[in-house]
């Protein structure tokens, strides 16, 4: 699989039009703990009240908030 990926990663290294993202092992609990933990640290420091808390400052603290895209087009679970 390592090497699957490598090839692909330096085909598309020039690519940015789409993004791939593969999640092995993932069940998006620790996801959502590490962003609740994120969220409340701010409301701790003051830099954000908690009634200002919705679905996009969610999405801030997720793990996809450095793509462009955060939200994806397409999710396949296996299991």
């Amino acid at each position: 699989i390592n090497e699957v990926l490598k090839k692909l990663d330096d085909a598309t290294k020039n690519y940015d039009k789409h993004y791939l993202n593969i999640a092995i092992a993932y069940g998006g609990q620790n996801e959502l703990v590490d962003a609740v933990k994120k969220i409340a640290l701010r409301i701790k420091d003051g830099s954000i009240d908690i009634n200002d808390i919705n679905k996009d400052v969610i999405e801030a603290n997720l793990y996809t908030a450095h793509l462009p895209q955060q939200s994806p087009d397409l999710i396949l679970r296996t299991s």
